[in-house]
């Protein structure tokens, strides 16, 4: 599939470590929404090309953002609010 939908509370990644299975997909995570909550594995973010989110203080919500940024997997340049 070219789509990846993720909707768990889980606070540990539920995606696996395979960089082959995220290479041009579409991955869609609406579980994260606690500082602890996290849906993605780390590879997710080494090559992601952007990363759209409903608001900018998801920044200061979601496990899936806060843990990448603090981590330095993801730059804050590539977050980008849909609002």
């Amino acid at each position: 599939s070219d789509i990846i939908i993720t909707s768990t509370s889980s606070i540990s990644p539920v995606l696996p470590e395979d960089e082959q299975i995220f290479n041009g997909k579409l991955i869609i995570g609406i579980g994260s929404y606690l500082p602890h909550m996290r849906e993605f594995s780390d590879t997710i973010y080494k090559n992601l090309d952007y990363l759209y989110v409903d608001t900018l203080d998801s920044i200061k919500e979601s496990g899936d953002i806060i843990q990448p940024l603090q981590n330095n997997w993801l730059d804050s340049s590539k977050v980008v609010a849909f609002s």
